[in-house]
């Protein structure tokens, strides 16, 4: 369909007319001759006649479609364009999107991709009119409206433009789509436009989120419909590129410690997993460890494409309490992926309680964890029995084992229950003289969902030997490397059926389960389905006793000493601290990486002492001071996710977005004029205007051939 963006110039075509009233009003009338003779009109040609004739027709043509073409080309005719039924005068609304998440931090040979968005974000501004109405939202996983009203004043908007920068957030396209659409909702204007200025990776559009990486697939989810944005076919969307080159990057997406407690002067591992993400191998890259401001070891390794290394150092702590640091990798074009931060705690003792029916039934275990009164030992055990606890609670203590308690009051049962959700740890070691239906209604049904159904005893001197053992979990990874199964014997054993949820540590040779894990709140129980005396098995005379008993201790009291430095906490998140009571009444504080300070008011709630933060925005360490005393540290990183710079397909695109009316500008092209080219169709003002230079050139040569042909 043509239209015309001045269509009032199409008031001149009447000129078209000139040169016929010009030839008609200036047309010599031939006077009559007689001649005596037609001796000299022998030689006159009459098919010469005609061909002058037929060139000053043909002239007379080209003058006037000249004329017209002249005409046309000033009132800029268009070709199929949504809005040239109105002309130029239409007025626009426009949302415009500038992706400011941390993958446009990625640098190439024209700046950031940042940068190059910003300033095609200010090139598109100059083609809205004065009455245009402008709204202009900076995104990323969150929204941020620069114009709180859509605003005319270009001078202004750039000016806004000019101060936004780029974030630590990874990218949610939907979102800033979903926003957009219902801010031009209320709008009366014809021309509806939003322009999404983004590197358009595929993790942006899907919302892959990647912060808990194991080792799942590189690959990122297929390309479905986002039924949620909805279709709104009177908005053009243009999904304006900026960079079109292959993007390069490596970065470190997680970082661990394993599942063993972190103790003093005793070897841990610090391991990273570190992502390529390109298509090109990556060689000789240096990655490094830093622990306290100081670098501690580092190493080169090569990575292959689209592929991840599992990388671990091996330290020792001296000092106890918080240490943090973080693992870095040399350069590349995108800086904010290449350091990954994390904060872990030395305890200075496990607090164990061994609780009994009487002291006899704490013997072994307070001999396996306390065998000497050493004052470097690890473990502060209180042995005692039930009928001389007499404190209110098990707050106290990180790891709780109850060694052939007969059945708990109420009140020790509830606080046990709270002990255990708040991450605490509690072993269970089973006697014949336990209160069975205790146990079953109070103790195995609420906390493991099953119950035990009766005693196996050996007859007369025979013994239930030990048959598997789970030596992928962090309480037996020790002894993965021994080819024997030990030689411990059971005298008696409780049947427990196995449900799901429970995790079956070890087994008799009978396939019957021994000991078993349930997690429960923030905690974990083991349950030891037998006693921790000569009279259940000889476990307790066996070499395997004593490190047993250790890191059974040392793996429940991990997940108090790691609340709060276990997760992987992202730019962003609004984070919650418990904090010790005694802190209560004192100023608290929270400093971030770059030493910014916020006080924080502190939330008294059951006994806990609780702070929230406000909203994240940078990655690194986090420490939070009651007065001037650091009591706790916190890391945070950028999601992982953001790091894979794959951009997605248009095809893919339209696939997302089914029924949008959609323009992709890609990153070469001019912007202004496919802005124009799609609002008011393809221009042909230039194409009439060449043309008419053209018949102009004919017609001065046709005029030239005529003159010479006159007689």
């Amino acid at each position: 369909m043509l239209g015309f963006l001045n269509p009032l110039i199409l008031l001149a075509t009447p000129a078209t007319l000139i040169p016929l009233l010009i030839h008609i009003f200036n047309r010599r009338r031939l006077k009559k001759l007689d001649f005596s003779s037609i001796q000299l009109l022998k030689s006159f040609e009459k098919t010469k006649l005609k061909r002058i004739r037929l060139k000053e027709l043909l002239l007379l043509l080209l003058r006037c479609l000249i004329i017209f073409l002249v005409v046309m080309a000033f009132a800029r005719p268009t070709w199929k364009g949504s809005l040239e039924t109105f002309g130029s005068s239409a007025q626009t609304s426009a949302v415009i999107l500038l992706d400011n998440s941390f993958s446009t931090k990625f640098e190439t040979k024209e700046g950031s991709i940042f940068e190059i968005g910003k300033k095609r974000a200010k090139e598109l501004l100059t083609i809205f009119g004065e009455k245009d109405e402008i709204s202009l939202v900076v995104f990323n996983s969150e929204l941020e409206l620069l114009t709180s009203e859509p605003s005319s004043d270009i001078k202004a908007l750039k000016n806004l433009i000019k101060e936004v920068s780029s974030s630590f957030f990874s990218t949610d396209i939907k979102k800033a789509l979903s926003f957009a659409k219902e801010r031009l909702k209320s709008s009366k204007n014809l021309n509806k436009e939003i322009y999404l200025l983004s590197d358009l990776q595929r993790a942006g559009w899907l919302g892959k989120n990647l912060s808990s990486i194991g080792d799942e697939s590189m690959r990122m989810p297929k390309v479905k419909r986002h039924q949620e944005i909805g279709i709104d076919q009177e908005i053009r969307l243009y999904v304006v590129g900026l960079w079109e080159e292959k993007k390069k990057n490596v970065g470190i997406v997680k970082t661990g410690f394993g599942e063993e407690l972190i103790l003093k002067n005793r070897p841990f591992r610090l391991n990273a997993k570190l992502r390529n993400f390109s298509q090109e191998p990556q060689k000789d890259l240096l990655v490094a460890l830093y622990l306290d401001k100081k670098r501690v070891s580092q190493t080169d390794i090569v990575l292959e494409p689209q592929s991840d290394f599992d990388l671990g150092f091996v330290q020792s702590e001296d000092d106890v309490g918080l240490h943090h640091g973080f693992f870095e990798i040399e350069d590349d074009e995108l800086l904010v992926d290449n350091r990954r931060y994390f904060v872990f705690y030395v305890p200075e003792k496990i607090k164990v309680l061994i609780l009994g029916e009487n002291l006899g039934d704490n013997y072994y275990l307070n001999l396996a964890l306390n065998p000497t009164e050493e004052k470097n030992w690890h473990f502060e055990i209180n042995s005692t029995t039930l009928k001389s606890f007499k404190k209110p609670s098990f707050s106290e203590y990180d790891v709780v084992i109850l060694s052939n308690v007969k059945s708990l009051n109420s009140s020790q049962l509830n606080n046990l229950e709270t002990f255990i959700k708040s991450g605490g740890g509690l072993v269970l070691g089973l006697n014949k003289k336990i209160d069975f239906e205790f146990y079953n209604q109070k103790i195995m049904s609420k906390f493991f969902g099953t119950k035990i159904s009766k005693i196996n005893s050996s007859k007369k001197k025979g013994f239930f030997p030990l048959g598997k053992i789970d030596f992928d979990h962090p309480i037996f990874q020790v002894y993965k490397d021994e080819k024997e199964i030990p030689m411990v014997k059971f005298y008696y054993y409780f049947d427990c059926p196995e449900k799901r949820g429970l995790k079956v540590l070890v087994r008799l040779r009978n396939e019957k389960p021994i000991l078993l894990e349930k997690s429960y709140g923030l905690g974990k129980i083991l349950v030891f389905l037998s006693s921790f005396d000569s009279d259940g098995n000889d476990l307790v005379l066996h070499t395997f006793f004593v490190p047993f008993v250790h890191r059974c201790v040392e793996y429940l009291s991990k997940t108090r000493f790691s609340l709060g430095f276990d997760k992987d906490l992202l730019v962003g998140t609004k984070i919650e601290r418990e904090l010790d009571p005694s802190f209560f009444g004192k100023k608290i504080k929270l400093v971030e990486p770059q030493k910014k300070e916020f006080f924080l008011k502190p939330d008294f709630v059951q006994q806990k002492l609780k702070v929230r933060t406000p909203k994240t925005s940078l990655p690194g360490i986090y420490s939070i001071l009651a007065d001037s005393l650091t009591v706790d540290r916190f890391a945070l990183n950028v999601d992982p996710s953001e790091s894979d710079l794959e951009v997605l397909k248009d095809k893919e695109i339209k696939k997302i977005l089914k029924g949008w009316n959609i323009i992709f500008i890609n990153p070469q092209d001019d912007i202004l004029e496919r802005i124009k080219s799609s609002r008011y169709g393809r221009e042909l003002g230039k194409v009439f205007l060449w043309s008419a230079f053209f018949l102009l050139f004919l017609e001065l040569f046709l005029s030239r051939t005529k003159g010479e042909e006159k007689y």
